[in-house]
């Protein structure tokens, strides 16, 4: 006899066990819905070999992070046995420790707080020097509880970009050099080529830029010492602004696509292939802002505040540009980016105002994937420029919470 359908009801409690029932005889379609519940599985009873690739969980378990997240994604990391988000929310400004002594238009940058970097400050300040002796040969660091100073810049400069991390950077460009090559910038300035790698404890011998710019402080240039990339400037010879671009390999300078507009005193952040450029000479009205994505430029949304002579606290090791805030330069406030576009953000107004302006302000830290940190520092109107540190904690990769599972 053949028995084709046995109802559960005549069936006692525990009176078939699944060492009774044959392999792969019982399939989903053989289950009527919502039959089982999670109080019927014990705990261990299903591991991931049991569940089928073809079957989706509402949350992906990886082994890594996703290299692109987008703001609200949400992973549970089998390796680490911890859920993760990615969740970016309002940054918060606070005092930080003050810099050695007041000096602006400082050529920073770093990854988080805890690896800031400044050279080259401007103003009235004990190392200074240079053709109107206010030039810096500054070289600070920031080890997330103290300044330091470390050996000196090879020369007193100003205005040059600074790209890379507190033990691998290249700094370059900006006022003449009193070796040369110099190029004019006017009757009273000059700009040079020159740039020099620092290790974390020395500066080597000098990399040959593509073309003499100055007015680049911590706002032009971006990306790890391997492909720094630097766009704009204030040119020579003759002092005009520049749509021109150039990367560093870590050995030597070469020419790179020309940007859409020229322009200096922009604020640029983000991973190599995604840097964005905002502020500056920017249509509109010094709020646009345009992407490289390592081979070409795009226009992305403009800013909803004009930041012609702005910085920025943003991605540098992070995959994406999300996340990337642009601050200054007047009335102490911020915007965020999404990855499509701004919204307004936290104000730095309520800490001690710098003096002057907030311009000449310069920023560093990372923000978007892992860390998010940074410092704003100095700025203000010389010869007294300021001291001040304003510290940004803002929430973006999280680690929710450890459940114990096998």
């Amino acid at each position: 006899m053949t028995i084709v359908k046995i109802k559960s009801r005549g069936i006692t409690a525990d009176a078939v066990t699944t060492s009774e029932i044959a392999p792969a005889t019982i399939t989903a379609a053989d289950i009527a819905p919502a039959t089982i519940t999670t109080t019927q599985i014990g705990p261990g009873a299903v591991a991931q070999s049991n569940i089928s690739p073809a079957v989706t969980l509402s949350v992906p378990a990886v082994t890594s992070d996703p290299p692109s997240p987008n703001s609200g994604d949400v992973w549970l990391r089998t390796d680490l046995k911890v859920f993760k988000a990615y969740l970016l929310g309002n940054a918060t400004f606070s005092a930080g420790t003050s810099i050695p002594y007041g000096a602006t238009s400082w050529s920073a940058n770093g990854t988080s707080t805890n690896s800031f970097f400044a050279v080259c400050g401007y103003g009235s300040h004990p190392r200074t020097g240079g053709d109107n002796g206010a030039r810096g040969y500054d070289n600070l660091e920031f080890n997330g509880t103290s300044w330091s100073n470390e050996t000196n810049f090879p020369y007193a400069n100003s205005s040059c970009c600074s790209v890379g991390t507190q033990s691998a950077r290249v700094s370059g460009g900006g006022h003449g050099n009193p070796s040369g090559p110099n190029s004019p910038l006017g009757p009273s300035y000059s700009a040079t080529t020159i740039s020099y790698e620092w290790d974390g404890t020395s500066w080597a011998a000098p990399a040959t830029m593509n073309y003499y710019a100055s007015s680049l402080q911590s706002r032009h240039g971006h990306g790890p010492i391997s492909s720094a990339f630097l766009h704009g400037g204030w040119y020579a010879p003759g002092g005009a602004k520049t749509n021109k671009s150039q990367i560093y390999d870590g050995t030597s300078w070469s020419t790179s696509p020309d940007g859409p507009t020229t322009t200096y005193v922009i604020a640029s952040a983000g991973p190599p292939t995604k840097i964005l450029h905002f502020g500056g000479d920017y249509a509109p009205s010094n709020k646009g802002t345009v992407e490289w994505d390592g081979s070409s430029w795009s226009a992305e949304p403009a800013m909803s505040t004009s930041r012609p002579e702005g910085t920025k606290i943003g991605t540098q090791a992070g995959p994406t540009n999300t996340g990337i805030l642009a601050v200054g330069p007047t009335g102490g406030t911020s915007e965020l980016y999404n990855g499509t576009s701004w919204s307004a953000d936290q104000s730095y107004s309520p800490l001690p105002a710098f003096p002057g302006s907030d311009s000449g302000v310069s920023g560093g830290g990372n923000t978007g994937a892992g860390s998010s940190t940074g410092l704003l520092i100095g700025g203000g109107s010389p010869p007294y420029p300021g001291a001040r540190v304003a510290e940004y904690t803002g929430a973006a990769l999280a680690s929710l919470s450890s459940p114990a599972f096998s």
